[in-house]
């Protein structure tokens, strides 16, 4: 049987169930015992979705990124409040190229922005989806993300877009950001997530 996708979380279970051939996976840490005779190989897993980060689980998530080799996008959700963790820095997967923070209850101040470009995920991401506090976490992003080709940002120092009092004439983040990265290929609202900008690098 073929599984695209299958979703673990912290209470034990009794399941004989076992799969292999999966692309995606949401897990919610700490990670059972079962999960590895559940889940004998990761070699097809294409996107991990973390549920719940924290420091204290930082050795089995490398653990499991270290068993998935063909891993594209990791994604964060955490819906609470809480301080980043700064395990985040320091995982290394030599195929993640896509970072997505939408989900993650939290904003990156200016330093975080910083420790991100420069970690082993940072340096090779292509694709991110993050919140920042400033906007000029967003050019430094940009200018500092080597291999970055697409950005999905949200900014916390802007006051709510509203379709009903403001146009990309008239954008103020917008029209800051073309201003900050006049080189970018392309700098636009998205329509379906009106706090959200997309650029194109």
């Amino acid at each position: 049987m073929w599984y695209t996708g299958i979703t673990f979380d912290h209470k034990p279970t009794t399941s004989k169930i076992h799969v292999s051939d999966i692309e995606y996976i949401s897990i919610q840490f700490h990670c059972h015992d079962q999960f590895w005779f559940t889940v004998p190989t990761l070699n097809r897993l294409r996107a991990l979705a973390i549920l719940f980060l924290a420091d204290i689980y930082q050795s089995k998530i490398q653990t499991l990124l270290d068993h998935a080799p063909n891993l594209h996008s990791l994604n964060l959700y955490h819906h609470a409040p809480l301080p980043l963790q700064k395990s985040l820095f320091h995982y290394q997967h030599r195929s993640i190229r896509e970072l997505n923070f939408n989900e993650y209850y939290y904003h990156f101040n200016d330093d975080e922005c910083i420790q991100l470009c420069h970690s082993p995920l940072g340096i090779q991401c292509a694709t991110l989806c993050i919140k920042v506090i400033n906007r000029e976490s967003i050019v430094y992003l940009v200018q500092n993300m080597v291999n970055l080709l697409s950005l999905y940002v949200q900014c916390e120092d802007e006051k709510y877009y509203s379709r009903c009092v403001s146009t990309n004439n008239n954008d103020e983040l917008v029209q800051w950001l073309k201003n900050s990265l006049p080189s970018v290929r392309s700098i636009e609202r998205n329509n379906n997530c009106l706090n959200e900008i997309t650029i194109r690098i």
